[in-house]
């Protein structure tokens, strides 16, 4: 059974509590179409599949927002079965707006967080406040926190990752310590920027 299918047995909208470590183990090294049940992406395409994976994982598929049964093939849909049926969340900004009990994570000493929600990283000019909205921008990302842990959709590997919080953390200061910037001449240059971490509850 692909892992994506456990959200089949579940009422429609009816979020997953997260309960332990073996609940997403077994999407460890998994790509994203052994996760997906509507058929949206592949190994090598162009989309971020970070939010996808963790909304497929934990069946968050409230609206508004974009979700893969309007991106997937729609005939391999038909031939599932699934056609008509709603699919996970697939944006991140969009994720991050049905949550609450939002709190920011300190990088250094990694205070205030919970066992069990989720985990939000982007750039700091993107979440000035993080009471409000997350900007849309290319460098932004999510997991899902499980005792210690960070379950989440490597889009450079295409494969479920499993990483303890302060190997999260370091990889993501390090991918997200940077953005392009425009100079006067057109040119763009690398300026550094600072990362935010905040995890939140799971929405419900």
């Amino acid at each position: 059974m692909q892992g994506g299918m456990a959200s089949l047995g579940v009422l429609a909208h009816q979020i997953i509590k997260i309960v332990n470590l073996s609940q997403f183990s077994h999407y460890v090294g998994k790509d994203i179409t052994q996760v997906c049940t509507h058929s949206f992406g592949k190994i090598g395409d162009k989309h971020n599949h970070c939010a996808h994976f963790v909304c497929h994982a934990l069946n968050i598929t409230s609206s508004p927002g974009m979700t893969c049964d309007q991106l997937g093939d729609k005939v391999s849909q038909k031939k599932s079965g699934l056609a008509g049926r709603r699919g996970a969340l697939v944006r991140v900004h969009e994720l991050f707006e049905m949550t609450k009990s939002r709190s920011r994570i300190d990088s250094a000493a990694q205070t205030g967080i919970p066992a069990k929600g989720l985990m939000f990283v982007t750039q700091k000019f993107a979440l000035k406040n993080i009471s409000g909205k997350m900007t849309n921008i290319p460098k932004k990302h999510v997991g899902i926190l499980c005792e210690g842990y960070v379950f989440h959709y490597g889009n450079t590997s295409d494969r479920v990752t499993q990483d303890s919080i302060s190997t999260f953390m370091k990889k993501f200061r390090g991918a997200y310590g940077t953005r392009k910037v425009k100079q006067k001449d057109g040119t763009e240059v690398d300026q550094k920027t600072d990362v935010i971490f905040v995890a939140t509850e799971i929405p419900g």
